[in-house]
């Protein structure tokens, strides 16, 4: 390799440098989990119980460095070696007159070194950036593994890694741009996601450099881009701001705010064909191209480009925060309206006309639907709708209350449509489970005569009659015939509850859905209300699920879905 000087360190050659490590601005983040980082423990465990000789090695992969006076600027294997940081920090911890590791800098966040160094008393309260989490989670990865392996004993597991495990050592010259190295040296491992790409974009000194802008200049605008980035990132990690957003189910950072760059990508006036692979970093390039027969130069292009992200996001956030906003979008996001829409209308409206409208599109979702027409079995669409947005709109509109919809746990829990008071379709048929069934009756039943033919029933011997019975308990519980699948004997339920006891009757469902809102399963107020019968004006028996319930239950969905009905 031209312009590379190479050699080979001992982890205890690279504690003995004085001059620390930098990390700069285009280098991913620190992003290893558990997995990767107990393979690596195992490996090394293997080797020290394998090796024959003092002088057998264990190589890791190579680091790339360039010499910058006071500092050596880390081009390839930050992941590596802020792992075996992590490591040695451990070993600190459970052996006396243990050096530090050699140091690490970051041009981003030059908070992570402190970060760092103090590791080994943080904790979760002390986690500000996702950074910071992966390293958390890593050391205690290390710690737990090196506590259960060695117990109190780790003397020659940290005399091998120190002196046994070694890097080969490239020392780029100063002529080679890092940056361009740093994406040659990544193609062939883990690919590069767009949103690397599009931060070495954003980053890159070419980029930024203009006859008129100092190397301060550069500098700063570099760190004001990487520091705004780390807000963006940050922010999308909250499942309650993700999952208001959209229905993706990820905890992968650079898939989050990639959506992010997508949705941007999507407003720009672009000829990309959509589907290639790295679209939105071909997108956010070929701006950039666009200063060749513009007369912008690169760097106002790049000035632009990412005022409209920060803009974008500063917009999410803002709907975010606003308690109708994040109601109404939230449920037009739910129920497939494309942000890009939404996007656009806000651009040419106030507020108050952005809240017309939203409040507008919602009520062309209900055009031409009767609620009283409603059926299980033929309008499920519409019927989740109506449920989804009777729990958003209740919420809503109480002006007591500050409490909001739980986007994320009604996507991640995968609500059912779940009926109030159901027949069970398929009875057992063994005499075992009949009694089972009848017994569970038994805690529910006030009427003496109807007890005593339950007991008379479990005590026979065949399982004759049990249709009747079941029939005459059933009728207990609602009064007679109705339909079971119309909207006013329905609600919305996580799947787990739902068939934890499939098509109950209404007093054993009323029992489960307390006994689980107790123990803290999340329970969507509505369906709360339902069975602790809020909506019912006149209440006789907890148990009973009538028709006056049923009829007041429907009236309550309408008053509350009046403003779009």
């Amino acid at each position: 390799m031209q312009g590379v000087s190479l050699s080979s360190k001992s982890i205890r050659d690279l504690m003995n440098l004085e001059s620390p490590f930098f990390i700069p601005l285009y280098q991913r983040g620190y992003r290893w989990t558990d997995i990767q980082v107990t393979e690596l423990l195992e490996d090394l465990k293997e080797f020290m119980l394998q090796k024959q000789s003092r002088d057998e090695v264990y190589w890791l992969q190579p680091v790339i460095i360039k010499d910058q006076h006071d500092k050596w600027e880390l081009i390839d294997g930050q992941q590596r070696l802020t792992t075996i940081y992590l490591i040695l920090k451990v070993f600190t911890t459970y052996m006396s007159r243990q050096n530090e590791p050699y140091k690490l800098e970051y041009q981003s966040r030059t908070d992570s070194a402190n970060f760092l160094r103090n590791i080994t008393t943080m904790s979760e309260q002390d986690v500000s950036n996702i950074d910071y989490q992966y390293m958390l989670n890593a050391y205690k990865t290390i710690d737990q593994w090196i506590m259960k392996t060695f117990e109190d004993d780790i003397s020659e597991f940290a005399s091998t890694v120190k002196s046994n495990v070694r890097v080969i050592w490239y020392e780029i010259d100063q002529d080679t741009d890092a940056i361009e190295l740093f994406a040659r040296t990544n193609s062939g491992k883990i690919p590069l996601t767009n949103a690397e790409l599009i931060k070495a974009l954003f980053l890159s000194r070419s980029n930024l450099t203009d006859d008129q802008n100092s190397e301060k200049y550069i500098q700063l605008k570099q760190i004001e881009i990487a520091n705004q980035w780390d807000q963006i990132e940050y922010s999308l990690q909250s499942n309650a701001f993700w999952y208001f957003l959209q229905n993706l189910n990820t905890n992968n950072d650079s898939a989050r705010i990639e959506w992010l760059f997508e949705l941007v990508a999507t407003l720009l006036d672009t000829q990309v064909p959509k589907g290639v692979p790295y679209y939105t970093f071909h997108v956010f390039n070929a701006e950039m191209e666009k200063s060749f027969y513009t007369g912008q130069t690169k760097e106002e292009i790049i000035n632009r480009l990412w005022k409209q992200i920060f803009e974008v996001y500063q917009t999410l956030v803002e709907w975010y925060e606003n308690r109708k906003n994040y109601h109404y979008i939230g449920y037009l996001l739910t129920t497939g309206t494309p942000i890009k829409e939404l996007f656009q209308e806000s651009y040419n409206k106030n507020k108050k006309e952005f809240e017309a409208y939203l409040l507008s599109k919602i009520a062309d979702q209900f055009q031409n639907v009767d609620l009283e027409k409603l059926n299980y079995t033929k309008n499920k669409k519409e019927i989740r709708r109506t449920l989804l947005l009777f729990n958003i709109f209740t919420l809503q509109n109480d002006e007591n209350s500050n409490q909001r919809f739980d986007f994320e746990r009604y996507k991640k829990d995968q609500w059912d449509i779940e009926h109030i008071h159901a027949k069970q379709h398929e009875l057992p048929a063994n005499k075992e489970e009949q009694n089972e069934l009848v017994q569970e009756f038994k805690h529910f039943v006030e009427d003496e005569g109807l007890m005593e033919e339950i007991d008379a029933f479990i005590e026979q011997p065949d399982s004759n009659g049990f249709e009747s019975l079941y029939e005459k308990v059933d009728d207990h519980f609602s009064d007679g015939t109705f339909d079971v699948n119309a909207l006013s004997n329905l609600t919305l339920l996580d799947q787990n509850t739902n068939r934890s006891y499939k098509n109950a009757a209404f007093p054993m469902k009323r029992q489960e859905i307390i006994s689980r809102d107790r123990t803290g399963t999340y329970i969507p107020p509505c369906t709360k209300n339902v069975f602790l019968k809020y909506y019912s004006h006149q209440i006789q028996n907890m148990n009973f699920w009538s028709k006056k319930d049923r009829t007041d239950y429907l009236k309550s969905i309408k008053h509350e879905l009046e403003s779009i009905l």
